[in-house]
C-alpha cells in the first residue's frame, strides 16, 4: 500500500492533485467516469460496505460495549491469530514470536502474520533513523519537494521546503518531541503533524507511475531491507513467490490529531514489474484495523487488528488482493476535542495499564528478542548504519516514542523488479 494519503479522503475519485497522485501510488482504483457514477458503483461492492462500517470505529474501547459489541461484523475481526481458526501457526521463528499463515477471503494464502515481531525498542530506533534521516530530502515526501506556488522558481520553492523541513525535524528530535497539537505553523511538532509519507530508496513519480532513476536518493536503508529479507526468508511463501532483493519502501504516518482523516482507502498493488515476491508492512505505533479483500472488490474483507510490532506479509497472488486501512484506533484521551486533544482524565493512566490499554501498545516483549537485532546482525557489525540504527540518540529515541504514542507509523517494504 503505497500511502495512507493514497485514497485518504475520497477512495472512489480523485477530485484534487494530492489524492489525484495518491490513486496512481499503487492503486488500481479507476480514474475516469464522473464522480457520482464512482461513487455509485464503490456504494455496491462489499469492500466499501465493510470499508464504511470500520470508519465509524474511532477506539478499540467502543468494540467492546454496545451497540458495536453486538454488531454481526465485529465478530469478523481477527484480534489473536493463536485462537481464530481462519489462521495457521507455521513452525518457524519470527522475532522470538510466533508466526500465522491467514486465510484470504476468497481461501487463498500467500498471507502471513507476525505479532509482536518488533519490541518497543526496535520501534523507536527505526522511527528515530526516520525522523533524523529517511523522511529529509533527497527522499521523497509530502513535504519536499512539494508544490511549486505560481510565478516562483521551482528549485526556490524546492530549497525553502526542504529548509522548513530539516528544520522542524531537527528540532523536533532536540527537543524529545512535541507538546501537543500547535496553532503555531512553524512548531516542530506542526511540521512533523504535516509528514504523511516519506519514500526510502528507490523513489516513485506519482504522474507517471514510474520508478525514477537508482541514483536519485540512497538506496533503501539496510536495516528495512535486512528486516524484510529476514522474515520473508523464513516464512513458507507459495512458489514463485520467493524473496528479491527489497529495494523500495514507502514510510506513512497515520497522525491521531488528524483523524479521520488519515486512512488508506482499499486498493491492490500494481505498479511494481514484480507483483508475486513479498511486500512486508511493518507496524509501528498505534493499532489499526486493516481490511485484507479479494482479488475484486465484490470479496467481502476480512478485518485485520494490526498492533505495534506486527509484520504483514502478502506474497504470490496475495499481493493482487484488495487491502486497506479504514481507521486507525486512537486512545479515547487523544481523541479530538473541539480544536485540540481531550485532556488526561483521573482514569486515563488506570486504561492504559489495562487489558484494554494494552492494544494500544501493542504485546508484552518482556525477555522477547527483537527481529531487528537479528537483521541488523546479518548486516555486520562494521557497518556504520546498522550500528548507529541500534542506538540512536537518546533524544531521537524519545522523539519516537512521543509520536509512537500518537500515531501509527508503517513502512511497506519491496522489491521493484525492473
Amino acid at each position: 500500500a503505497w500511502s495512507c494519503r493514497s485514497l485518504v479522503r475520497r477512495c472512489a475519485c480523485a477530485e484534487s492533485p494530492t489524492e489525484s497522485a495518491a490513486m496512481l501510488q499503487g492503486s488500481s482504483a479507476p480514474v475516469s467516469g464522473s464522480s457520482a457514477e464512482l461513487s455509485h458503483e464503490r456504494e455496491r461492492d462489499a469492500y466499501s460496505e465493510v470499508e464504511a462500517l470500520w470508519r465509524g470505529v474511532q477506539d478499540f474501547e467502543s468494540l467492546q460495549r454496545p451497540p458495536l459489541a453486538e454488531a454481526s461484523w465485529r465478530s469478523e475481526l481477527l484480534e489473536n491469530p493463536e485462537a481464530d481458526p481462519r489462521c495457521r501457526r507455521v513452525d518457524v521463528p519470527c522475532g522470538g514470536r510466533l508466526a500465522f499463515a491467514v486465510e484470504a477471503p476468497d481461501g487463498g494464502g500467500g498471507v502471513f502474520l507476525c505479532p509482536g515481531a518488533l519490541s518497543a525498542e526496535g520501534q523507536q530506533a527505526l522511527l528515530g533513523r526516520t525522523l533524523r534521516h529517511w523522511a529529509r530530502p533527497p527522499n521523497r515526501s509530502n513535504l519536499w519537494p512539494g508544490p511549486v506556488p505560481e510565478g516562483e522558481d521551482p528549485a526556490t520553492a524546492a530549497a525553502a521546503a526542504e529548509a522548513s523541513l530539516r528544520g522542524g525535524l531537527e528540532a523536533f528530535v532536540a527537543r524529545g518531541g512535541g507538546e501537543g497539537v500547535s496553532a503555531d505553523p512553524g512548531a516542530p511538532e506542526a511540521v512533523v503533524e504535516k509528514l504523511r509519507w516519506a519514500v526510502l530508496g528507490r523513489q516513485y513519480d506519482w504522474a507517471t507511475r514510474t520508478y525514477l532513476p537508482e541514483d536519485v536518493a540512497p538506496e533503501l536503508p539496510p536495516e528495512l531491507a535486512n528486516l524484510a529479507f529476514t522474515v520473508s526468508s523464513a516464512l513458507p511463501l507459495p512458489e514463485g513467490a520467493e524473496p528479491r532483493p527489497f529495494d523500495a519502501a514507502i514510510c506513512n504516518i497515520y497522525h491521531a490529531a488528524r483523524r479521520p482523516s488519515d486512512r488508506l482507502g482499499g486498493h491492490r498493488d500494481d505498479v511494481e514489474a514484480d507483483t508475486a515476491s513479498p511486500l512486508v508492512t511493518v507496524s509501528l505505533g498505534l493499532p489499526c484495523i486493516f481490511l485484507l479483500g479479494g482479488e475484486t472488490r465484490e470479496a467481502r474483507p476480512l478485518p485485520i487488528l494490526l498492533r505495534a510490532g506486527t509484520l504483514l506479509v502478502m506474497a504470490g497472488r496475495a499481493r493482487q488482493l484488495y487491502h486497506g486501512v479504514p481507521t486507525v484506533l486512537v486512545p479515547p484521551r487523544l481523541q479530538l476535542k473541539g480544536r485540540g486533544p481531550k485532556r488526561k482524565d483521573a482514569g486515563a493512566s488506570a486504561t492504559a495499564h489495562s487489558e484494554l490499554g494494552s492494544v494500544y501498545v501493542g504485546p508484552t516483549l518482556d525477555e522477547v528478542p527483537g527481529l531487528l537485532t537479528a537483521a541488523l546482525g546479518g548486516i555486520g557489525a562494521s557497518d556504520a548504519v546498522a550500528a548507529a540504527a541500534a542506538a540512536e540518540p537518546e533524544p531521537a529515541l524519545e522523539a519516537a516514542a512521543w509520536l509512537l504514542q500518537r500515531a501509527r507509523v508503517s513502512f511497506s517494504i519491496r522489491a521493484v523488479g525492473d
